[in-house]
């Protein structure tokens, strides 16, 4: 993975492909866009729980973009399978109080919407630094 803190301004995301799970079309056709402006490669996009379960274990990405609210089925289950595999992701929610419920919400990333670009800019490179001092730690030595 690219070094998170030499990253070009204009195109922070360079190279990281994405994930995009968002039952809103528009949504997630605005998420595809900003992050694709920001350097990032949008891998998949998908638009319901089923579809998504399936994207995670069929598609190769660094990161995702995660509606909490998939069309009354909350993703929190998504959210562990990623955890799981070791892929950094961020919670896009129009309801930031949901994100609450998720066991782990106080080391999750996450975004209101509508989504602005900075912020969800912000949201991804804490979850993509997140993930790597994650890796860090699981790789380190015993005793070191």
């Amino acid at each position: 993975m690219l070094g998170l803190l030499e990253m070009d301004q204009d195109t922070p995301l360079a190279g990281i492909r994405f994930l995009i799970i968002e039952d809103e079309i528009m949504q997630a056709l605005l998420l595809g866009e900003m992050l694709s402006d920001m350097g990032g490669i949008v891998v998949d996009t998908v638009y319901g729980y089923e579809q998504a379960r399936d994207a995670v274990h069929e598609n190769v990405f660094d990161c995702a973009v995660l509606d909490v609210n998939l069309s009354g089925t909350l993703s929190f289950s998504l959210a562990e399978m990623l955890k799981n595999r070791g892929i950094p992701f961020v919670f896009c929610t129009a309801f930031g109080a949901a994100v609450d419920a998720y066991p782990d919400a106080l080391r999750t990333s996450w975004v209101d919407k509508p989504v602005q670009s900075e912020e969800l800019r912000e949201a991804v490179l804490s979850a993509l630094k997140a993930g790597k001092l994650a890796r860090r730690r699981l790789l380190r030595p015993a005793g070191g």
